[in-house]
């Protein structure tokens, strides 16, 4: 985090970042360029890939936790007592010529089934969101990685308005577990 030697006594805002271990960003931040989304079902072996999910055009992931809030008699202050933790991924796409978004996310599973609505999908999938960075020679390595486990697909959407050449589609997925992974000079 911050390698700073201020003090909460003396500040120099002017002339010093909070964070000075930010010094080459050309590596510290993420660029949508450098970024994939990869699905499998769940229910597949451990040594099986993923597959790449391609012309995402937005993605985004929320968490929220319940807080309950205790008070007692006698007293103002109050207890804060944390509940269970749930999340979303949402994710926008063109939709193209061949498969919608939901049977892309199931592309690696075998048989000619194809999902006609969310009433046909009987397993969760994983995905992982990668990151790269660190370019050197024309490839680039991996820098993070969200692995969403068990993401069950919740909603499904397709749209088209007056004007438009393209249809867009959006889905929203709720997911079991997340594993997040850092790799670069600080690990």
């Amino acid at each position: 985090m911050a390698d700073n030697t201020n003090t909460t006594s003396s500040w120099n805002l002017i002339d010093t970042h909070v964070d000075t271990s930010i010094t080459d960003t050309s590596n510290n931040f993420l660029s949508p360029s450098r970024v994939l989304i990869y699905a499998r079902p769940s229910t597949t072996a451990a040594g099986t890939s993923f597959t790449a999910i391609g012309v995402i055009q937005g993605w985004s992931f929320a968490e929220q936790r319940q807080i309950e809030e205790i008070f007692e008699l006698g007293s103002d202050t109050k207890y804060l007592i944390p509940g269970r933790t749930t999340g979303q991924i949402n994710i926008q796409r063109v939709l193209i010529s061949g498969k919608d978004l939901a049977n892309v996310l199931y592309a690696s599973s075998s048989g000619e089934d194809t999902i006609r609505t969310l009433k046909d999908i009987s397993v969760p999938i994983d995905l992982i969101f990668v990151a790269y960075g660190n370019l050197s020679g024309g490839s680039a390595e991996e820098v993070f990685r969200r692995y969403f486990q068990g993401c069950w697909l919740t909603a499904h959407q397709e749209s088209i308005a007056a004007g438009q050449a393209i249809v867009a589609e959006s889905c929203t997925l709720s997911y079991k577990n997340l594993l997040v992974t850092r790799l670069g000079p600080d690990e």
